[in-house]
């Protein structure tokens, strides 16, 4: 799955766009801030900034797999639409609707929960997941994410969710109010990460040098206080979970579903957890188009902690360099 770039102005600095799998998105009209009394309004990409004004007729999905998402942003202490600030509370209200309008409430598990948002700033300096384990909203299908920003500047949102087997995606970036930031480019490898509370995590991927549209392998040892320590997870199934970001922001790809990877040639799934000292539960394939630096997000859950509680996963970041062409078209099957 990859994401494609689209956006959407609002209010001079906010874009959407959605990636549909296994079709693309339908357009809709340019996203109006909505009243704190009135319902979330769908949200669709137009043309990019760089683009004339949108006059082209919009691409229309399929009817049998078009999905309907609308995103309610709201911010502040009396949560009314508008761009976030620095240090203040921002609201994302996400909510999905099949192809006959009825709303989704029966999506399939991922990683523990019922939908994650990545949140990543322009530069990837900054970036996190968050999960929503049960719906907010049961009778109106929504889900509902806050959390506070410490930095200002664009930002991108990506809505992840699996529904009849896919796992699927939606954009969303805004620009964040306060104090402007100062970027500065990803390293060419960054394979170490630690939180404040000992636990670690050491990134490995085979081929050690990766290359588009060749599927590679990452896989990670974490440990707590220098001791080696395995993830929670359902038996069988993987204990962590990727999330890889293009530079630019213009891919997102997310490890596979299944419990165990398929062995590459040369590279098996139990050499790679060997090397890494861990166990196989942290072995994924990942697959992408685009050259370039790549924040490579793995989240998990660690022991004593349950993998549907809130706030339990863990999210190590690392960067890995892809080398090749760019596939604009998507990797040959």
């Amino acid at each position: 799955m990859r994401g494609q770039k689209r956006l959407l102005s609002l209010c001079a600095l906010v874009w959407v766009g959605c990636n549909k799998q296994p079709a693309p998105a339908a357009k809709a009209p340019e996203l109006a801030p909505a009243k704190a009394a009135e319902a979330p309004v769908e949200v669709a990409p137009v043309a990019t900034p760089t683009e004339a004004p949108a006059a082209a007729s919009p691409t229309e999905a399929p009817a049998a797999s078009a999905l309907h998402v609308s995103v309610d942003m709201r911010t502040g202490a009396k949560m009314t639409p508008g761009l976030p600030t620095v240090g203040e509370a921002a609201s994302f209200r996400v909510t999905l609707r099949g192809p006959d309008g009825q709303f989704l409430s029966n999506l399939d598990p991922l990683l523990g929960g019922k939908m994650l948002a990545v949140v990543a700033r322009a530069d990837l300096g900054w970036s996190t997941v968050l999960r929503t384990d049960e719906l907010s909203d049961k009778a109106r299908g929504t889900h509902d994410f806050r959390m506070v920003f410490p930095f200002s500047g664009i930002h991108r949102m990506w809505f992840l969710y699996s529904y009849e087997g896919k796992i699927r995606s939606e954009e969303l970036s805004f620009s964040i109010m306060g104090k402007p930031w100062v970027g500065k480019e990803l390293p060419e490898s960054e394979v170490s990460w630690k939180d404040d509370k000992g636990l670690a995590g050491r990134l490995i991927a085979e081929p050690a040098v990766p290359t588009t549209c060749q599927p590679f392998l990452v896989a990670t040892a974490w440990t707590r206080n220098g001791k080696p320590v395995r993830m929670t997870g359902a038996p069988d199934a993987s204990t962590t979970w990727y999330v890889a970001i293009e530079g630019s922001l213009g891919e997102i790809v997310t490890s596979s579903a299944e419990p165990q990877p398929t062995p590459l040639a040369g590279a098996g799934t139990e050499s790679t957890a060997v090397k890494m000292g861990g166990d196989l539960g942290t072995v994924a394939v990942l697959n992408v188009t685009r050259p370039g630096r790549y924040r490579v997000l793995a989240v998990a859950t660690p022991p004593g902690a349950s993998a549907g509680q809130r706030g339990a996963s863990v999210v190590a970041s690392f960067v890995v360099s892809v080398q090749g062409a760019l596939h604009e078209g998507g990797c040959n099957k």
